[in-house]
């Protein structure tokens, strides 16, 4: 625990940066608040701060990186797969071949319907834990998430359908 210089409140270790006495919320509020007055003070600022994010971004096309991420993004493809890989990585914390490992898996099948799915299959995850469960039709995924994941609804909403009928399929 470390008491913070700027707010005076005891946080935990996570909330600073290394070396630093003030808390990273208290930072940002800090910067924000230097970059508004900056650019109050002088009108030219956000042309030279755009200009200088033009030619930060041709030096990094430079490097090797940059030319792999460039040309990844010259075709469409590229950049929806650029996108995809980026959103798979933030939001489940699995790579594209993770998730093509998970499709073979299930024979690119729903694990809850079972039917094979003519777009991409979702992400069905534990929202408390964030741990990957499987790969899911959208229905399904829109279903089981409109009952809060919870076991004890969905066997009350079968129960339900089982009592009273349905019409889907057998």
């Amino acid at each position: 625990m470390k008491v913070c210089k700027k707010c005076g409140i005891n946080k935990k270790n996570e909330e600073f940066r290394e070396h630093h006495r003030t808390c990273r919320k208290c930072n940002v509020a800090k910067e924000e608040l230097a970059l508004k007055l900056k650019k109050d003070k002088d009108p030219e600022f956000k042309k030279r701060w755009g200009k200088r994010r033009v030619k930060m971004a041709k030096k990094y096309k430079q490097t090797e990186a940059g030319a792999v991420t460039t040309k990844k993004y010259e075709t469409s493809i590229g950049r929806k797969t650029v996108n995809r890989e980026r959103q798979l990585q933030q939001n489940y914390n699995i790579t594209i071949a993770d998730y093509d490992k998970m499709f073979s898996l299930q024979n690119g099948k729903c694990l809850i319907c079972e039917r094979a799915s003519n777009k991409r299959l979702v992400v069905d995850h534990n929202h408390s834990t964030d741990e990957v469960r499987g790969l899911l039709c959208n229905n399904c995924n829109m279903g089981i998430g409109l009952l809060n994941d919870n076991p004890i609804t969905l066997a009350k909403a079968v129960d339900y359908l089982t009592k009273r009928g349905y019409y889907g399929e057998h």
